[in-house]
């Protein structure tokens, strides 16, 4: 070999070797992006999460109470108290494309804590429109409207007890590797 053929393969090596080591890097660094991007959205939605065990621990009950004469829409015969339970974290998951990275079990306890979560805030604005569409309320409006409202704050509390389990589990997840 001369002295050419040897320049020749020298540069060749160097060349594949610096593709191969670009390409690991590359990978490495989506690695712990990814890794970083997992933590940073599971420590967003912790934190939402525990808003909202903190609102529905303190929260008034029950959520509607009904005195006096039901058929008169005054103010102090109807108390009803809402507050609508963020989910901005979780929705900034689904978008960005994150949720997709975390296992199977992750995924199903998320949705089904945030699908009870939408369906809550649903409910306590239809229960809002119920009291406030008419001036003259009957009686069995009025007792389905509170029936309803009964059915809402037992599903507030099956997500306030839901929600530490969900927690631990993201817990884990910010100290853990993702998924390919």
């Amino acid at each position: 070999m001369d002295d050419i053929e040897i320049q020749i393969w020298v540069t060749a090596i160097g060349t594949v070797l610096s593709f191969v080591s670009g390409w690991l890097l590359y990978l490495l660094s989506d690695s712990m992006k990814k890794k970083n991007d997992i933590s940073t959205i599971c420590k967003s939605i912790i934190s939402e999460l525990n808003d909202i065990k903190t609102y529905l621990e303190t929260r008034k009950k029950p959520l509607l109470k009904i005195t006096s004469n039901p058929t008169d829409p005054s103010d102090e015969n109807l108390s009803f108290h809402t507050h609508h339970l963020g989910i901005s974290s979780f929705d900034s998951m689904l978008y960005s494309g994150i949720f997709r990275d975390l296992d199977t079990n992750t995924q199903i306890k998320l949705s089904k804590i945030y699908g009870e979560i939408k369906l809550s805030n649903a409910s306590s604005t239809r229960i809002w429109e119920l009291i406030t569409k008419d001036q003259k309320y009957s009686t069995t409006h009025l007792t389905n409207v509170q029936n309803y409202a009964n059915v809402l704050d037992k599903k507030y509390d099956e997500i306030k007890d839901a929600i530490p389990d969900v927690i631990s589990l993201l817990n884990k997840k910010i100290n853990t590797k993702p998924r390919n």
